[in-house]
């Protein structure tokens, strides 16, 4: 019998290797994720591919991620998952997501290597936040 295991899915659409998080969330994880909350942030660099996206389709920034994790939402290893899409419009993307796994009772988190580059602090301040595993997946296979 496998036990529940919900899953905070940090995203960087802003890089080509912004998704490699959820695909190890979806097949390396153990035990594997019975629910996923997919996480992208609308600030910082990381929103700049959503900007972008925003402006050329002349929606709100809200409504582009919207439109992003619908996407990711239909790939075929998420459809028999629940699946919760949150944006951060907040400064601080280590405590929304830290905050978010204490209100809703998270397993895990799995973030992106390459978000350090972007912003050094975001991984040791995730980790000391969480009482939970927080993985970091490589940026390259």
């Amino acid at each position: 019998m496998q036990s529940d295991q919900h899953v905070v899915v940090l995203l960087d659409p802003s890089s080509e290797v912004g998704e490699r998080s959820l695909d190890y969330a979806l097949r390396r994880l153990s035990p594997a994720p019975t629910a996923v909350t997919l996480f992208v942030a609308l600030t910082g660099v990381t929103a700049q591919a959503l900007r972008e996206y925003a402006e050329s389709e002349e929606i709100g920034l809200s409504i582009a991620a919207q439109n992003y994790l619908d996407q990711l939402r239909g790939r075929s290893e998420l459809i028999e998952l629940p699946v919760s899409l949150v944006s951060s419009p907040g400064i601080d993307l280590a405590a929304d997501i830290a905050e978010y796994g204490r209100e809703r009772g998270v397993d895990a988190v799995v973030v992106p290597a390459h978000v350090a580059r972007l912003d050094p602090g975001f991984i040791p301040r995730i980790a000391m936040l969480m009482h939970i595993p927080v993985t970091v997946v490589p940026s390259v296979p």
